[in-house]
């Protein structure tokens, strides 16, 4: 690792959601049925409800609705 931290993880940025962060890791999963999921994170405050965009689906190859999933 190059950093001076020493930590593997940190060089390779999987450890950006340590501590008490006040923001979520969340799956959106495609409503066209085909199993592909985006990995976004959401604010407990202001979106405590579940979210849903309109994004692109490569399976399909169309923008359709991601839904949160648990």
């Amino acid at each position: 690792c190059w950093c001076w931290c020493g930590n593997r993880d940190c060089c390779l940025g999987l450890n950006f959601m340590a501590g008490n962060s006040k923001r979520t890791i969340v799956q959106l999963e495609s409503s066209a049925g085909t199993g592909y999921r985006y990995t976004v994170t959401k604010s407990r405050k202001n979106h405590p409800e579940r979210i849903a965009f309109k994004k692109f689906d490569p399976v399909i190859k169309k923008h359709v609705m991601f839904k949160e999933t648990k």
